[in-house]
């Protein structure tokens, strides 16, 4: 759903739900669409994405729920969030794009900024090899320059 804009909508969600990605408040599975927690009815929803546990919403802010385990939800702790939680990301411009990989998230801001969280164990995050995990967004660079451009997962544009 991403682009669109849905003024006063209600965001259902529904599926797998082990770690709570789906906002509603529980870990239960939801064969059929239920409403997600976390203050979502009255927003505008710009984009909507999920990785292997966890998800992320784009509204005014970023907001995340679910697995956390490597701190891939950028809240600066690694405990699971069963409803969507907003993402601080003081300094940064509003966020534009989000990618949810396995476990570690990347998110793109409007002023270019790239920022990384969660588990670097392959060096998805794009930050030094010494770095297992972050549970704090990092911002990720080329040599002395902060990245410009990224899409989808890990490549740099």
């Amino acid at each position: 759903m991403e682009g669109a804009q849905l003024s006063k909508c209600v965001l259902c969600t529904w599926g797998a739900n082990s770690y709570g990605q789906l906002g509603q408040g529980h870990t239960e599975d939801q064969a059929e669409p239920q409403r997600a927690d976390g203050g979502l009815q009255a927003e505008q929803v710009r984009c909507i994405t999920g990785g292997g546990g966890h998800s992320a919403v784009i509204t005014g802010d970023l907001l995340m729920c679910g697995q956390n385990h490597k701190g891939q939800l950028g809240l600066s702790h690694t405990s699971e969030v069963i409803t969507f939680q907003p993402c601080p990301l003081s300094g940064c411009g509003r966020v534009q794009q989000v990618s949810c990989g396995w476990d570690f998230s990347i998110i793109l801001t409007g002023d270019g900024q790239v920022l990384v969280c969660g588990s670097n164990a392959f060096g998805q995050l794009g930050v030094s090899a010494r770095i297992s995990h972050s549970a704090e967004p990092l911002h990720v660079t080329v040599g002395t320059e902060t990245i410009k451009g990224l899409w989808d997962n890990s490549l740099y544009v």
